[in-house]
């Protein structure tokens, strides 16, 4: 007999198992189905729907259902599902009418987000909550910045008032002490003495004291919590309290709470706080820890007779730690007053022991757990002690401001969003909550007798019309939606009727302010027995992968979730159940196999900081001592280097092509990988789009491993929502958006006038700039162009008016004026190359968009810039172009959005993109790519929830979980509220409050319980492989410290273990190494299997470790293995196409013409593949040289900035601004040298002081800088002038015939070059030459040749410093009688070092 509770059921085609059933057709109770990863949880969802509306005997409309999903992407998807099936019956029983209006109705459906639904209600009631009928949803940015602008207001209103408050106290006390002065002194003796005291209290400066609440909380806020010299800090910790708040069902009660937690009352106690509780549970596992390691070396004592003398101490170390246990279990009080009676017993000496080695270790262990202990003792002795009181209690006055600051910022943004007539995403919820809830007259809202709001009547229509509430990823929902949902439920009236789907093992949304406590409050407290009102119905049967990647992941979660760290206990019961079904492969192939897990060693940069962190990872550690780093900031930096990622990457990329190719590590030809096709049926060859590769986190990890996979011409793609603001179009057209919007901004202004845009060379750009330093680069410009015109002014006139103005003046002589948009504007002075009429162009261009901007739309203005500029078809035509156009129409898209925004302007827009950067982060670059392209696809785990791939390769498992935000200023939490530092702005000093030490606590073990989830997301998302990948440093050390879980008893990880890890394979290893298959690990640091507790388990493991040396080897076999074209050719030469064995059957005839053939088709191939480019070295040789870098090649010894110098060298180049020393390097001080040479006049060189006043006003020029002037060598200056070289230069400068500063180019043979190239072949093959001739001059008709040196000569011998740049000479010399055909006479080297000048003969 059928329940009455129960849906009719129908035969379908497809077989439900038993539990399915039951979630499927149990009705009338609320139901929540905790459905693991891959058990068809959506299918069951849509399964029920349809059976509910097409159920004979009870009949229920479609749109009677409220049916809740996650994402819009997902209600589309049901509701495609829904009608899918309804047209299937309706297929097979068309007459029916019930399936003919649920068809009709479907379009009507409930089937939506919980915004969606929000947004429903509002617009149905939007009376109820004051809104304006034509309110409009504000975009994501636009709300951003509203909310900024809000902030900044309220700011600006709380210093107006502090100052007006200020300004009314002095005007009070001025009025005060004239009223004094005029009164008489005989007759108010008493009251005058009596002011005079109110004066002199009042006239005293006031002294910043978190006691008064009134005039100096937000003062005192802002001193305590903001930046050193502004306020960004606290306003953004204002933001993120808003951000957090509005989660919460009543923000404003909540937020007033928090900071009446502070409001400590006399004769409080600590033990009595939620706090401390917190901080008991933390000390219990870090003892149960510290008990386990000494437990441990008591055993080691024992088993050793050298040591034994130690065992009663040791003995008496766990006796105090099993009364600190029970004082845990106990009261707070209890366990602080055990702590302060905390005494060690001293070790016993023993001489000449024979095993010093073990002495030492138990000694350094028993030290580091003494060390632990005391930590513990202190932190809980602070606790309760009555200072950590007093600090909670002054913090009180900053708190309470802190909570009002977030309801005033409510308020005014709320204010300001209804001016405009827009509601955010926040607002639908709350909107809708404030509309279903009933109030009272004085708009309080009313509660029932269970403490949870009463309806409201329109809360009742809707519970009323909705026979059912279906809730998909309940997992995920916050305390709002909740709320929501319960209020229109008819749990209140004892129908129950809501059905709850989700898994809490993969809510891993608690950015988003999830709450999975809400799933798991009802899946401890709901009733597996039928017919109770709320019933729990477990699904673990998983559809989706294969029984190796099954049985590994119960095998890891077995061990590492628990109920403190997780949230609930993974057992058997908890535990996924095969339920997918793989045919057989039939023929030759591989299929499924162990789970992978490969192991990189990182590359140590720091030897000394690696042993000391590894050390102190070893040891027994409080949360707050990470080898001297703080939480969350362990090394994350050098886990991220580029070069550990691309070495993991590699390894990755490697595995990819074994996959692809059929061939192992070692080379050998394997059988084919190969995956079930669900379409075709039957089992295919792995494809590119079968492998995912998943990773925490995209920023940092995806462009390394795309750039590594398409190296090894692995087709890929990164979906990783980054990239797009750093891509070069995007960068080039928001620089020319700020410089039209302002610009006097010289790096973008740079940006634009280097790119194709403006067209600039950089030594345009130097010319420019040159003798213009103290000024913007858009009036060095605009004073550059004024200094080219005919009758120009000296003094600069407004840039904004100056080309309108010289415009006129054209008008007036007559010219042709040419507009933007004539034929003949773009190709205006074409033919002219100075400088000064591209700038004049350019900035003529500049002016016009400017102008145009102020009242175009900015959608159309950016378009207008990409066309009239012509840079939309320019990176069109560049390598990627159409992926870089698609960049630039998602800007166009953006800037239409905006413009649909209540903000206008281009000053605006830039703000509203800058904005969109930090809230939204990075948008990704446009998507050109289809969902089934052949590509290996990069993603994080978030975006892989909800699907399954074949071949999953989860990398960066090294990679350091994120804990950050437990280092902020001030955390908040649901339960706990807030825990700030407590600051002392007299002292200057601040320290983490117990209130905070209490939240970072239970913060930490919600964020790990988080990363475990996220990390049984990805593990379920593999169907037939699943290949683990991790970076660790010093893999021995860290092995050994995780091979401590070889001796728990019970299949567990301790929680102290657990909670000390600081990345995935602190938990995967671990379990690894107790695993039978985990033997590779156990070798690596030399444990053997015997007396080893090893899992018995039927997953599957195979482990490898990799370092860069493997990866070398790997890429040296691949260059040998390469064959060139001449080999492959040489081997076809040798194998004939046909077999000789049928020689024998053909005729003669036949074989003569089968052998022309192969003839011919080799002659062909010979002639495709073997063909070799006559000049092939000419290939491998650059097109242009420099002198410098010619003489390198014919002289071994070292260059002339990297050679011995007069100055003397640094031995390590650092930047600047890490130097200890700030100074010029010794080629910097050449180069100077050079410069003044260049510029002296040298009719003024006489003495050292007519010198000096020269290198003075090139200094003043700024020619050279101050720096540079101090390190010119005046003496060394003046000896050159005194030496017959010199004076015959003077005398030649005086007839103007000294050239200094020569630049040259010439073309010269390649086979003068590389005199091992044929003559015949490369003779001529022309390379262009260049350099500059620091001085020549021309005497009796021929020209003497001079170059300056500065290296430093030992002992006079000049004849190196002749043997070094002779070759340069000889070019130089070329160079000038190429050039100028006049003889070179002589040539010399005048040494800085020795003060002489060395001819150099030919």
């Amino acid at each position: 007999m059928k329940n009455e509770n129960e849906i009719n059921e129908v035969k379908s085609d497809v077989t439900w198992t038993k539990d399915q059933k039951k979630a499927i057709l149990t009705r009338d109770c609320n139901i929540l189905v905790a459905a693991a990863a891959g058990s068809g949880k959506t299918a069951v969802l849509v399964e029920r729907i349809i059976k509910i509306v097409t159920d004979e005997d009870r009949p229920t409309d479609i749109d009677k259902l409220l049916v809740v999903t996650f994402t819009n992407a997902a209600a589309s998807e049901m509701r495609e599902r829904i009608a899918a099936a309804i047209s299937k019956e309706l297929h097979n029983n068309p007459q029916s009418k019930l399936l003919q209006r649920q068809l009709t109705l479907l379009n009507k459906s409930s089937i939506t987000t919980i915004h969606s639904f929000c947004l429903e209600v509002i617009r149905n009631n939007f009376h109820v909550v004051d809104l304006d009928p034509n309110f409009r949803i504000a975009d994501g940015t636009e709300a951003v910045l509203l909310k900024q602008e809000a902030l900044e207001e309220l700011f600006e209103d709380r210093y107006i008032a502090i100052e007006d408050e200020n300004k009314a106290e002095n005007d009070k006390g001025d009025e005060e002490d004239e009223e004094s002065k005029s009164k008489d002194e005989e007759t108010s003796g008493e009251e005058d003495e009596d002011k005079r005291e109110e004066n002199s209290s009042s006239d005293l400066p006031v002294t910043p004291s978190f006691s008064n609440i009134k005039s100096n909380s937000f003062l005192n806020l802002v001193e305590a919590y903001s930046n050193n010299k502004e306020d960004l800090g606290l306003q953004g910790i204002v933001l993120s309290l808003y951000n957090f708040a509005m989660s919460s069902t009543d923000p404003n009660k909540w937020l007033i709470d928090s900071a009446e937690n502070f409001n400590i009352k006399d004769g409080a106690n600590f033990s009595d706080t939620p706090w401390a509780k917190v901080l008991m549970d933390d000390t219990k596992i870090e003892l149960l820890g510290i008990e386990k390691v000494m437990v441990k070396a008591l055993k080691n004592v024992e088993d050793n007779e050298a040591i034994i003398l130690y065992t009663e101490v040791f003995e008496s170390d766990l006796a105090l730690i099993a009364d600190l246990l029970s004082s845990a279990n106990n009261c707070f009080e209890n366990l602080a007053t055990t702590f302060e009676e905390l005494s060690f017993a001293k070790l016993p000496s023993i001489k000449a022991c024979k095993d010093k080695v073990k002495q030492k270790a138990v000694q350094e262990i028993r030290n580091k757990v003494k060390k632990q202990l005391q930590e513990l003792q202190k932190q809980v002795m602070n606790a309760n002690s009555q200072a950590s009181l007093e600090d909670i209690k002054e913090l009180y006055p900053l708190m309470r401001e802190l909570s009002q600051l977030v309801i005033d910022l409510q308020e005014k943004y709320r204010e300001k969003k209804k001016e405009r007539s827009i509601i955010d995403f926040n607002d639908f919820e709350h909107y809708c909550l404030d509309i279903l809830m009933k109030k009272d007259e004085e708009g309080q809202v009313v509660l029932g007798d269970d403490g949870k709001p009463e309806p409201s009547s329109v809360a009742i229509g809707l519970r009323n019309k909705y026979q059912e509430i279906l809730i998909d990823e309940y997992q995920d929902s916050n305390m709002v939606q909740e709320t929501l949902l319960n209020i229109i439920s008819r749990e209140k009236i004892g129908s129950p009727n809501v059905f709850m789907v989700g898994d809490v093992k993969q809510s891993i949304y608690r950015f988003r302010q999830a709450r999975p406590e809400l799933f798991l409050a009802k899946y401890n407290s709901y009733s597996k027995d039928e017919g109770a009102k709320t019933r729990k119905i477990t699904l673990y049967k998983n559809f989706r992968s294969r029984g190796t990647v099954i049985n590994a992941v119960n095998y890891i979660f077995k061990q590492i979730m628990c109920k403190n760290i997780g949230d609930l206990d993974y057992t058997d019961e908890e535990a996924l159940n095969l339920g997918a079904h793989f045919d057989e492969l039939v023929g030759p192939g591989v299929v499924g196999g162990p789970v992978e897990l490969h192991i990189i060693e990182k590359e140590i940069k720091d030897q000394e900081n690696d042993e000391n962190e590894e050390e102190s990872e070893g040891q027994v550690n409080t949360i707050e001592d990470d080898g001297g780093k703080s939480e969350g900031q362990v090394n994350t930096n050098e886990d991220e280097t580029p070069t550990n990622i691309e070495l993991e990457a590699r390894i990755v990329a490697k595995r990819i092509k074994e996959l692809m190719s059929h061939i192992d590590d070692q080379g050998n030809e394997t059988e084919a990988f190969k995956v079930y096709d669900k379409n075709i049926k039957e089992y295919r060859n792995v494809d590119y789009k079968d492998i995912v590769i998943l990773l925490r986190a995209t920023s940092a990890w995806a462009p390394s491993f795309l750039e590594q996979l398409k190296l090894e011409n692995i087709p890929v793609y990164a979906d990783t929502g980054t990239g797009y603001f750093s891509t070069v179009e995007i960068q080039i057209i928001m620089s020319l958006l700020q410089i039209i919007d302002n610009p006097r901004q010289d790096i973008p202004m740079l940006a634009v006038l280097r790119s194709p845009i403006g067209g600039f060379t950089s030594e345009e750009l130097v010319d420019i700039r040159i003798g213009q330093r103290e000024v913007s680069f858009y009036e060095a410009m605009v004073n550059f162009v004024d200094s080219k015109e005919e009758n120009s002014v000296d003094n600069v006139l407004d840039s904004e008016n100056k080309y309108t103005q010289s415009e006129d003046k054209e008008e007036e002589s007559g010219d042709k004026k040419l507009e933007p948009g004539d034929k003949n504007y773009d190709i205006e002075d074409k033919q002219l190359d100075s400088v000064d009429k591209k700038l004049k162009r350019f900035l003529k261009k500049l002016d016009h968009f400017r102008e145009i901007c102020t009242y175009m739309p900015i959608d159309e203005f950016i378009w207008y810039l990409y066309t009239d500029t012509g840079y939309y078809g320019y990176i069109g035509a560049m390598p990627g172009g159409p992926q870089r156009q698609a960049n630039l129409k998602v800007l166009f898209q953006r800037a239409r959005q905006y413009e649909e925004t209540s903000y206008k302007g281009l000053f605006n827009f830039i703000n509203f993109i800058n904005k969109l950067k930090v809230s939204s982060g990075d948008m990704g670059s446009a998507k050109t790519l289809g969902e089934n392209e052949n590509v290996v696809r990069i993603m994080s785990i978030h975006k892989s929830k909800g699907l399954e791939f074949p071949v999953v390769f989860l990398s960066g498992m090294g990679k350091n979980f994120n804990l950050m935000d437990i280092n902020k200023s001030i955390l908040f939490h649901y339960e706990l509220g807030y825990g700030p530092d407590y600051v002392d702005p007299i002292r200057r000093i601040s320290y983490p409050t117990v209130l905070k030490q209490a939240l970072k606590k239970t913060i930490k073990i919600e964020s790990l319980a988080e990363e475990m989830r996220v990390l049984y997301v990805a593990l379920t998302r593999a169907k037939e492989k699943l290949i683990i990948t991790g970076s660790i440093r010093n893999i021995d050390k860290n092995l050994s410290r995780m091979s401590s879980s070889l001796d728990e008893s019970s299949e567990k990880l301790g929680e102290y273990e657990i909670l000390k890890g600081k990345s995935y394979l602190d938990w995967i290893i671990p379990t690894v190494i107790r695993h039978v298959d985990g033997k590779p690990l156990r070798e690596r640091i030399q444990i053997e299997d015997e007396n080893l507790h090893l899992l018995s388990d039927p997953s599957s493991f195979t482990v490898r470790f990799w370092n860069r040396e493997h990866i070398k080897k790997d890429e040296q076999m691949e260059e040998e293995n390469l064959v060139s074209a001449e080999e492959r050719l040489s081997l076809l030469n040798e194998k004939s196409i046909y077999d000789k064995v049928l020689d024998d059957k053909l005729s003669q005839e036949e074989l003569l013409s089968q052998k022309l053939s192969e003839e011919k088709l080799m002659e062909e191939i010979e002639k495709r593949l073997g063909f070799v480019y006559k000049y092939e070295k000419s290939t491998k040789m650059p097109t242009v040289l420099t002198v410098t870098e010619l003489k390198r090649k014919s002289n071994a010894l070292l260059t002339e900035a990297d050679s011995g110098n007069m100055y003397a060298p640094r031995l390590i180049n650092k930047p600047k601004f890490l130097e200890e020393v700030k100074g010029l390097s010794p080629a910097e001080k050449g180069t100077a040298m050079h410069s003044v040479l260049q510029r002296l006049d040298l009719t003024k060189v006489t003495t050292s002081s007519e010198i000096e006043v020269q290198v003075e006003k090139l200094v003043e020029k700024l020619l050279i800088s101050k720096e540079e002037g101090k390190a010119v060598r005046i003496d060394k200056l003046g000896k050159l002038f005194k030496t017959s070289l010199g004076q015959r230069m003077i005398k030649a400068y005086s007839l103007n015939l000294l050239k200094r500063e020569v630049p040259f180019h010439m073309e010269i043979s390649s086979a003068d070059i590389d005199k091992s190239l044929p003559v015949e072949i490369y003779g001529d093959e022309q390379i262009m030459l260049q350099g500059i001739i620091d001085c020549y001059f021309e005497e009796d008709g021929q020209i003497i040749l001079v170059d300056y040196k500065t290296d430093s000569v030992k002992n006079g011998e000049v004849n190196s410093l002749i043997d070094k740049y002779k070759s340069q000479l000889d070019y130089y010399a070329k160079a000038l009688e190429v050039t100028l055909g006049v003889n070179v006479k002589e040539r010399y080297l005048y040494s800085f070092s020795t003060d002489e000048a060395v001819e150099v003969k030919q």
